[in-house]
């Protein structure tokens, strides 16, 4: 109980003392919107509860649209951007500290006129007088982008320049040629360059402009665990306390894992036996929350988690049962690690699987990218128009890549300062012929001129684009169900790897290879691609990368 009062005396002392306020009579006509003080727990990097905070809310929902408030949007860092700076940190070595600007939102200024009383059993100033807001306050509808306006004008100040591609990270260039990175998320920044001082520098920067926390080498950032180990070279990113939590929250503590998400060739049909409502809702919640998973460090489950959120509106008790395979996989495989290693360019995979979806007969798209060796972006979806022939459903995932391709050229360039060209892996002759010979025949002049892009990407040499195996190609594994061995090896070409001390037996990393009398589990080889692993020839991770 202490604890509790404590807290919201501190959260009302930082309302009194921030200033986002002025006290006067309410004029005539004017609402006063009401507030609220909430407790939340804050868990650490393992679940434990760190601390309790509280906090003092203006009922947003209250707020009349155009009135009160009138645009709301604003930038959050992109988990592509996140991996590309985690991959160029670890390939160049660089330093990385994290910050935390405490009471971030409260420091954003905004333009209407607002009034909130205040705070029960708190009160200050003359009877019957109300707080007209200056400064934003927690739950406003207008608090994340006013707080957005702040941070980057203090950067841009010291001389930082934002990136085109996106507009969280900031970046300063000395005379001597060395720079420092920020990128921000709201209130949690993290910022690298070549030594410690430099980083040291760029952090001054906020500190002395904002209330701030030296969090250290991150460790826990975005809800995303951070390994980094300096004497192999190598960055290890996952989110093993969020799986945990996922399968406490939905009762699965019992299930047996498995290896597979789906079984090869497994279709899922819109036809089927439909859900009740209440497990109609368990099931829209057991397909959203994978969802975080598979767009930070578990590209290995994108297939899956795509295809049974297009059922989210008509479910069957067939997907229900989907979905907790899913769920009972990444109990197994729940220490599997996203690893970026010392070396390795901007690559590129792109695949199709030909009329995937039995219901409409449209083409599954998928494309990877990789960088120091493990996917920095990902992508699986159904193509906007069904495609009459495999070779049409390849070019339009090419297509597809390209355009995800000038983007990550632009991040890039921001980021590593590199203007290259990106190499794009296909397994399909026929569509690398029409994407390296510009011609139209009875059979490609169907094809919509928006897909034509990538022609013009292979042309002026920002694209290049090579063929590879269907053995090797990468984004295999998010067109279509896989086979066991198949799976092992696509989900090794995505960068996963089991903890530092090796793969336990049984792992969905291990290959499994036909020998007398049976099946024999091996490890992946050192020093060369086992089968499917999705990595060309000349660049094979060891085992210990």
């Amino acid at each position: 109980m202490q604890s509790a009062n404590f807290g919201r005396r501190y959260a009302t002392q930082i309302f009194w003392g921030n200033g986002p306020w002025e006290m006067m009579p309410i004029p005539s006509g004017k609402k006063v919107t009401p507030t609220a003080l909430l407790c939340e727990l804050k868990c650490g990097a393992n679940g434990e509860i760190v601390k309790s905070k509280e906090r003092l809310f203006e009922r947003g929902d209250t707020q009349i649209p155009l009135i009160e408030y009138t645009t709301t949007w604003a930038p959050v860092i992109r988990n592509t951007t996140l991996r590309m700076l985690l991959a160029h940190c670890n390939s160049h070595d660089l330093a990385l500290l994290q910050l935390y600007v405490a009471t971030a939102l409260l420091n954003g200024e905004f333009e209407e006129e607002l009034y909130v009383r205040k705070p029960r059993g708190y009160e200050r100033g003359a009877p019957g007088l109300v707080c007209r807001l200056r400064k934003v306050l927690y739950g406003l509808k207008q608090a994340a982008r006013a707080c957005d306006w702040k941070l980057p004008e203090t950067l841009e100040r010291a001389m930082f320049e934002a990136c085109e591609a996106d507009e969280c990270p900031c970046k300063r260039v000395g005379p001597g040629g060395d720079f420092c990175l920020i990128l921000m998320n709201v209130d949690d920044l993290l910022v690298a360059a070549p030594t410690v001082d430099a980083t040291q520098a760029g952090q001054a920067v906020i500190t002395t402009a904002f209330k701030s926390k030296t969090m250290g080498e991150p460790a826990y950032f975005f809800g995303i665990h951070i390994e980094r180990d300096g004497g192999a070279r190598a960055t290890r990113v996952h989110q093993r306390q969020y799986i945990s939590s996922l399968v406490r929250r939905f009762g699965l503590e019992e299930d047996n894992p498995v290896h597979l998400l789906m079984g090869a060739g497994a279709h899922l049909r819109k036809v089927g036996r439909y859900l009740d409502a209440d497990l109609t809702e368990l099931y829209q919640e057991l397909i959203g929350s994978p969802l975080y998973l598979s767009t930070n460090t578990r590209p290995d489950i994108n297939f899956a988690a795509e295809r049974l959120t297009q059922h989210g509106a008509a479910q069957t008790k067939e997907h229900l049962a989907a979905g907790k395979v899913v769920f009972r996989y990444l109990k197994g495989s729940a220490e599997l690690r996203l690893c970026f290693t010392a070396a390795g360019e901007l690559t590129g995979f792109c695949d199709a699987e030909f009329a995937a979806d039995r219901d409409n007969m449209r083409s599954t798209s998928a494309m990877v990218f990789l960088c120091g060796r493990a996917a920095v972006a990902r992508g699986s979806k159904l193509q906007s128009s069904v495609a009459a022939s495999t070779s049409k459903a390849e070019y339009i995932a090419a297509a597809g890549a390209a355009k995800e391709s000038m983007w990550l050229r632009l991040l890039r360039a921001f980021v590593t300062e590199e203007a290259g060209s990106v190499a794009l892996w296909c397994d399909s002759q026929s569509a690398l012929a029409r994407l390296q010979n510009p011609v139209t025949s009875a059979r490609t002049k169907y094809i919509d001129v928006c897909h034509h892009l990538v022609r013009e990407r292979v042309s002026n040499e920002t694209l290049v684009v090579q063929y590879v195996g269907t053995a090797d190609q990468t984004a295999d594994i998010l067109t279509k169900p896989s086979g066991t061995i198949a799976f092992a090896g696509g989900t090794w070409g995505l960068g996963m790897r089991g903890p530092p001390q090796g793969v336990p037996r049984g792992g969905v990393l291990e290959l499994i290879e036909p020998g007398e009398g049976g099946m024999i589990i091996t490890s992946p080889p050192s020093g060369a691609a086992p089968t499917g692993t999705g990595v060309p020839a000349g660049t094979v991770p060891t085992d210990n990368q």
